[in-house]
């Protein structure tokens, strides 16, 4: 059975930005309290860009 590719926006000609849902809904799940963390073997595994640790990062100090 074929993947899908993760969904692409194009903005500037040399920009290529991968939408990760399922990284979108675990920010979600842990800003409202859906899950309590976040178990992970290494950082690049979690989080692809510096904005998407910055997300998890402010979301797990609001919550403390």
């Amino acid at each position: 059975m074929a993947t899908a590719a993760p969904a692409t926006v194009w903005g500037a000609p040399a920009l290529r930005m991968v939408l990760r849902p399922e990284f979108c809904q675990l920010l979600a799940d842990l800003a409202h309290d859906v899950l309590d963390g976040v178990i992970f073997y290494g950082l690049d595994r979690l989080v692809r860009r510096p904005r998407d640790l910055e997300d998890l990062i402010d979301i797990v100090e609001y919550r403390r």
